[in-house]
């Protein structure tokens, strides 16, 4: 699989790719469920890979044009939680908890308001039904989101 800049390959496994984008950078997550894989990311414009073995029950990540991350032990059956149906977000900043659920709503929400003030959130949620977890994640911080289009949501004081 070709994520950014990187590579992830299989060998008889099952593995999670995240796309974390940031003001900054795209980030990639592999989170490895099943067997081992090997990612390989260029980190220098003369095109030198780094690569690093990732093990069932581990992840890695990576910013295009720098090596992977040391290895993080994550608990399997928690990540898989999505699978199920369900949302998990554990200690997350207000704008990382968008982020995460930006992935289950079509569109892109916005934060309109200095998510430095704001505590670490978290909770389960339905995973058809990110707009009820958003209003949710808004309200613990007595934010308001406003639904511009169906596809443009912001989150606002």
């Amino acid at each position: 699989v070709y994520a950014g800049q990187g590579v992830i390959e299989a060998v008889g496994t099952a593995f999670i790719i995240s796309n974390h984008i940031s003001d900054n950078d795209n980030s990639y997550q592999v989170l490895v469920t099943e067997g081992i894989v090997k990612l390989t990311s260029p980190y220098s414009s003369d095109e030198m890979r780094d690569q690093v073995l990732i093990e069932s029950g581990y992840k890695s990540q990576y910013v295009n044009g720098q090596s992977p991350s040391s290895l993080t032990a994550v608990n399997v059956t928690k990540a898989m939680r999505w699978k199920g149906g369900v949302i998990e977000i554990n200690n997350l900043s207000i704008k990382e908890a968008i982020a995460e659920l930006d992935r289950y709503h079509p569109g892109k929400t916005l934060l309109m308001a200095d998510s430095a003030h704001f505590d670490l959130v978290g909770g389960a949620f339905d995973v058809n039904s990110p707009e009820t977890a958003l209003v949710a994640i808004a309200a613990t911080h007595n934010l308001t989101v406003s639904n511009i289009t169906p596809y443009l949501r912001i989150v606002h004081e």
